[in-house]
Protein backbone atom coordinates (compact mmCIF):
# COMPACT_ATOMS: atom_id res chain seq x y z
CA UNK A 1 0.00 0.00 0.00
CA UNK A 2 1.13 3.06 -0.76
CA UNK A 3 1.57 5.35 2.12
CA UNK A 4 2.31 9.80 2.69
CA UNK A 5 5.67 8.88 2.79
CA UNK A 6 6.36 7.42 -0.20
CA UNK A 7 4.45 9.99 -1.68
CA UNK A 8 6.81 11.99 -0.26
CA UNK A 9 9.79 10.09 -1.52
CA UNK A 10 8.76 9.56 -5.11
CA UNK A 11 7.88 13.69 -5.01
CA UNK A 12 11.41 14.32 -3.94
CA UNK A 13 13.39 11.53 -6.00
CA UNK A 14 12.17 12.71 -9.46
CA UNK A 15 12.40 16.51 -8.42
CA UNK A 16 15.95 15.67 -7.13
CA UNK A 17 17.06 13.03 -9.50
CA UNK A 18 19.51 11.43 -7.66
CA UNK A 19 19.22 9.11 -4.48
CA UNK A 20 21.71 10.16 -2.34
CA UNK A 21 20.99 13.45 -2.10
CA UNK A 22 16.82 12.77 -2.35
CA UNK A 23 17.97 10.90 0.62
CA UNK A 24 19.97 13.72 2.63
CA UNK A 25 16.68 15.90 1.58
CA UNK A 26 14.23 13.74 3.05
CA UNK A 27 16.72 13.33 6.32
CA UNK A 28 17.02 9.65 5.42
CA UNK A 29 20.13 7.47 4.10
CA UNK A 30 20.56 6.62 1.03
CA UNK A 31 20.05 2.36 1.73
CA UNK A 32 16.92 3.16 3.50
CA UNK A 33 15.59 5.46 0.52
CA UNK A 34 16.56 2.52 -1.54
CA UNK A 35 15.23 0.26 0.07
CA UNK A 36 11.72 1.88 0.85
CA UNK A 37 11.47 2.26 -3.17
CA UNK A 38 12.14 -1.14 -3.97
CA UNK A 39 9.81 -2.63 -1.38
CA UNK A 40 7.09 -0.16 -2.67
CA UNK A 41 8.00 -1.23 -6.60
CA UNK A 42 7.67 -4.79 -5.30
CA UNK A 43 4.27 -4.55 -3.78
CA UNK A 44 2.75 -2.65 -6.60
CA UNK A 45 4.48 -4.71 -9.20
CA UNK A 46 6.05 -2.36 -11.33
CA UNK A 47 9.46 -0.10 -11.10
CA UNK A 48 8.59 3.40 -10.59
CA UNK A 49 12.37 4.48 -10.97
CA UNK A 50 14.84 3.94 -14.01
CA UNK A 51 17.89 3.58 -12.11
CA UNK A 52 21.03 5.36 -14.37
CA UNK A 53 24.31 6.14 -14.02
CA UNK A 54 23.15 9.59 -13.59
CA UNK A 55 20.58 8.95 -11.28
CA UNK A 56 16.98 7.71 -11.30
CA UNK A 57 14.24 8.60 -13.86
CA UNK A 58 10.54 8.64 -13.33
CA UNK A 59 8.38 5.52 -15.25
CA UNK A 60 4.65 6.04 -16.66
CA UNK A 61 3.72 4.65 -12.79
CA UNK A 62 5.56 7.13 -11.01
CA UNK A 63 3.93 10.12 -13.57
CA UNK A 64 0.77 8.83 -12.10
CA UNK A 65 1.34 8.59 -9.35
CA UNK A 66 2.88 12.29 -9.14
CA UNK A 67 -0.47 13.65 -10.84
CA UNK A 68 -2.04 12.59 -7.64
CA UNK A 69 0.44 12.70 -4.81
CA UNK A 70 0.38 16.65 -3.59
CA UNK A 71 -3.47 16.78 -3.66
CA UNK A 72 -3.11 13.78 -1.52
CA UNK A 73 -1.02 14.92 0.69
CA UNK A 74 -2.84 18.28 1.05
CA UNK A 75 -5.74 16.41 2.05
CA UNK A 76 -4.52 14.14 4.45
CA UNK A 77 -2.52 17.47 6.10
CA UNK A 78 -6.10 18.94 5.96
CA UNK A 79 -7.67 16.08 7.65
CA UNK A 80 -4.93 16.40 10.42
CA UNK A 81 -5.56 19.68 11.34
CA UNK A 82 -9.45 19.41 10.94
CA UNK A 83 -9.18 16.39 13.41
CA UNK A 84 -6.88 18.23 15.88
CA UNK A 85 -9.39 21.23 15.81
CA UNK A 86 -12.31 18.91 15.89
CA UNK A 87 -10.75 17.18 19.31
CA UNK A 88 -9.94 20.80 20.66
CA UNK A 89 -13.06 22.00 20.32
CA UNK A 90 -12.37 24.59 17.84
CA UNK A 91 -14.77 23.40 15.25
CA UNK A 92 -18.25 21.33 14.99
CA UNK A 93 -21.39 22.89 15.78
CA UNK A 94 -23.03 23.15 18.86
CA UNK A 95 -27.04 23.25 19.48
CA UNK A 96 -28.15 26.00 22.23
CA UNK A 97 -31.78 25.52 23.42
CA UNK A 98 -33.43 29.06 25.00
CA UNK A 99 -36.61 30.73 26.13
CA UNK A 100 -37.73 34.00 24.74
CA UNK A 101 -36.57 36.20 27.44
CA UNK A 102 -32.80 34.73 27.03
CA UNK A 103 -32.59 35.08 23.63
CA UNK A 104 -32.94 38.82 24.01
CA UNK A 105 -31.24 39.18 27.24
CA UNK A 106 -27.95 37.80 26.71
CA UNK A 107 -27.84 35.70 23.64
CA UNK A 108 -27.70 38.38 21.37
CA UNK A 109 -24.50 39.48 22.64
CA UNK A 110 -22.97 36.09 23.60
CA UNK A 111 -23.38 34.67 19.97
CA UNK A 112 -21.49 37.10 18.17
CA UNK A 113 -18.41 37.40 20.74
CA UNK A 114 -18.93 33.57 20.23
CA UNK A 115 -18.92 33.68 16.26
CA UNK A 116 -16.01 35.60 16.25
CA UNK A 117 -13.89 33.50 18.89
CA UNK A 118 -14.24 30.43 17.13
CA UNK A 119 -15.50 30.87 13.28
CA UNK A 120 -15.23 26.84 12.75
CA UNK A 121 -17.65 26.02 15.21
CA UNK A 122 -21.80 26.51 13.59
CA UNK A 123 -24.21 27.53 16.34
CA UNK A 124 -27.67 26.79 16.32
CA UNK A 125 -29.93 28.63 18.34
CA UNK A 126 -33.41 27.07 18.83
CA UNK A 127 -36.23 29.19 20.73
CA UNK A 128 -38.19 26.74 23.68
CA UNK A 129 -41.69 28.22 24.71
CA UNK A 130 -43.32 26.69 27.46
CA UNK A 131 -47.33 25.23 26.31
CA UNK A 132 -49.83 24.87 28.72
CA UNK A 133 -48.46 21.33 29.46
CA UNK A 134 -45.35 22.56 30.94
CA UNK A 135 -43.65 21.04 28.41
CA UNK A 136 -41.58 22.87 25.06
CA UNK A 137 -41.65 23.53 21.84
CA UNK A 138 -39.21 23.88 19.31
CA UNK A 139 -39.93 27.13 17.23
CA UNK A 140 -36.52 27.75 15.60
Amino acid sequence: MIKPRHLQQIMALTEIGTINQAAESLCMTQPSLTNSIKKLEHDLGVTLFERTSKGVKPTLYTEHILKQAPQILQQLDTLHKEIKLLSSGQVGEIHIGTGPVIIHALMKDVIPLFSKQYPEIEVHLYVMCAEKTGGFNLVN
